[in-house]
């Protein structure tokens, strides 16, 4: 398998990242929100805004492509109130998008154990047991398609 990140660190749900020339046609392409992008000072209708934007997009350039996006994995403080509401807000809206624009969404909630052991830090930040649970929940639920 060829993997390629085209991610780019503090770019949230950007449609202007997505290039619309690049020759590489992926099979399958994975969007995650992650979650330090949730202190962003935006409210919940703009993140809706650049979040339907950026799928709608990555929909349109990757047409025969199988698209998962993958809500936000869980971290230590969900409920906390932040300017654009709860964790469970962004949740919320990824999924509005995601059933608007008919795509498939991985709950990230259970792509890992909610236990800080699988955190380096304990709270935010996988360690390698918890890649290695995401990496392997991923690829079942990929590979039941």
């Amino acid at each position: 398998m060829d993997l390629i990140n085209l991610g780019i660190g503090g770019f949230v749900f950007d449609e202007d990242s997505l290039d619309e020339n690049l020759k590489y046609k992926p099979d399958i392409i994975t969007v995650a929100y992650g979650t330090n992008d949730w202190s962003r000072n935006y409210t919940i209708n703009e993140f809706e805004e650049k979040c339907y934007k950026y799928l709608k997009k990555l929909k349109t350039i990757y047409n025969e492509s199988k698209i998962y996006v993958i809500t936000p994995f869980w971290r230590l403080n969900p409920n906390e109130e932040k300017k654009p509401g709860t964790l469970f807000d962004i949740i919320d809206t990824v999924n509005k998008v995601c059933n608007i624009l008919e795509l498939k969404v991985i709950n990230g909630f259970e792509l890992i154990p909610n236990m800080c052991e699988y955190f380096g830090d304990g709270r935010l930040h996988q360690n390698d047991e918890g890649f290695l649970h995401i990496a392997l929940n991923l690829s079942k639920r990929i590979n039941l398609e």
